[in-house]
C-alpha cells in the first residue's frame, strides 16, 4: 500500500473569499483526519473494492506558510495551459494578469534555490490537523 498525500488549497488565509477553495481545503483536512478510523461496512459493491490508504499527510498550495519548496520548471507550461482552461472566470486581461501574479509567486519561492520557478506548499502530518498538536 503506498502512502498518500492529499492537496488542497489553503483554506485559512486571511483573504481568501472563494467559497470553494476554503470549502475543499477543508473537507480535505478533514478526510486526511478521518482516514485511520474504523470504517463500517454499509455497501457490498464499495466493500469489496475498498482498500484503506495511508495518508502521510496534506499539502496545501497558494499558502502563505509554505514549508515545503517544490521546483515546478517540469510542469510550469502543463499548469499555464491548465488556469488559462478557466476562460470562463477571467477575462483577456483578467488571465493576463493572473499569469503574471501566478509567475512571480512562482519566482518568489525559488529564491535562493537551485531553480527559477517553485511551488511553495504548506505540508502537514494529519496529526498536526487536531488540536493544533
Amino acid at each position: 500500500m503506498k502512502p498518500d498525500l492529499l492537496f488542497a488549497p489553503d483554506p485559512w488565509l486571511a483573504y481568501e473569499a472563494h467559497r470553494d477553495h476554503i470549502l475543499t481545503g477543508q473537507a480535505a483536512a478533514e478526510a486526511c483526519t478521518l482516514y485511520s478510523l474504523p470504517r463500517l461496512s454499509n455497501d457490498p459493491d464499495v466493500d469489496a473494492t475498498y482498500s484503506l490508504h495511508e495518508v502521510l499527510g496534506i499539502a496545501f498550495y497558494y499558502t502563505n506558510d509554505p514549508n515545503t519548496i517544490v521546483n515546478i520548471n517540469q510542469v510550469h507550461e502543463k499548469k499555464e495551459r491548465a488556469v488559462r482552461c478557466y476562460q470562463s472566470q477571467f477575462s483577456g486581461e483578467d488571465m493576463a494578469r493572473l499569469l503574471m501574479i501566478l509567475d512571480a509567486k512562482e519566482r518568489m519561492a525559488a529564491e535562493g534555490c537551485e531553480f527559477p520557478l517553485a511551488e511553495g506548499l504548506k505540508v502537514m502530518h494529519p496529526l498536526q490537523l487536531h488540536c493544533g498538536l
